[in-house]
């Protein structure tokens, strides 16, 4: 989320340098696909658009992967071997550790042999190599938590579970559904169920009560005056608010009401 709306404001910049338009365009292009949210294939092919002018492997691998993985959310798996093969034989002569670790791993998720070079980045190595174990540990050594579930998804029904617990807290809908999916088709017990629709209309899946709570924290009240307000009681209004925070990755409800005030969602409120 916080992704995405730096990426706009870097975009509705006017002197934001045109390559680096290439680098937003391609984040938002994947944080939009990760969540399932409409407009992102618009977002890549505008990117892929820029990044063919310039002809390097710094922008094109950056936008070949993230298309890569849309297609993978999208279902198409020939999708993702058009989409990887773009630009992985640039990658392997450039010995570029991340592009081509990435996109030798969408080639293997699409059924592809692949070569695994030495240098490429370990995590990759290790998914290719069904260590996703190892490679789920990588990942979260390096703060990177939709990446560590998506290892952990290619495990064992306990590691989906936590993969999905993951992907639902991060809003990445299209994972989760795809790891549920998996889990119910394998007979596992205790599937988490999906969430309720209007948990997931607003951008960062609250609840409908944390929305209106949330909604009181950018009008600056106090959790004595939203008890107040909406007739619930102090250990409540304490709940909701802590799991605000926590939902909203931030560290107090000034961070919490300044970043709802950034989204459309609540501008709209």
């Amino acid at each position: 989320m916080e992704a995405i709306e730096l990426s706009n404001n870097l975009l509705q910049n006017p002197t934001f340098p045109a390559i680096s338009q290439i680098i937003a365009l391609a984040a938002t292009g994947r944080s939009r696909t990760r969540q399932g949210d409409p407009g992102s294939e618009a977002v890549l092919d505008e990117a892929l658009e820029m990044a063919t002018q310039t002809g390097s492997l710094q922008y094109l691998g950056l936008v070949s992967a993230a298309r890569a993985e849309a297609a993978w959310l999208a279902g198409n798996p020939d999708g993702v071997m058009a989409e990887a093969r773009a630009v992985y034989d640039l990658a392997v002569n450039k010995q570029h550790p991340w592009f081509e670790g990435e996109l030798a791993f969408w080639c293997w998720k699409a059924g592809v042999e692949v070569t695994i070079y030495n240098w490429m980045a370990k995590p990759f190595i290790l998914q290719i190599a069904s260590e996703w174990r190892q490679a789920a540990a990588e990942w979260e050594q390096m703060g990177c938590p939709y990446e560590q579930a998506r290892a952990l998804a290619d495990g064992d029904s306990e590691a989906q579970i936590t993969a999905l617990n993951i992907f639902e807290r991060l809003g990445a809908h299209p994972a989760a559904e795809e790891t549920r999916q998996k889990l119910q088709a394998a007979g596992a017990s205790k599937v988490p169920h999906q969430p309720r629709h209007s948990t997931r209309q607003n951008p960062f899946s609250l609840t409908d009560r944390q929305v209106d709570i949330l909604a009181l924290l950018i009008e600056g009240l106090s959790n004595t005056q939203i008890t107040s307000r909406l007739h619930i009681s102090p250990k409540t209004a304490d709940h909701h608010v802590s799991a605000i925070l926590s939902r909203l990755d931030v560290h107090s409800r000034e961070a919490a009401a300044q970043l709802a005030r950034q989204h459309p969602y609540f501008n709209n409120k």
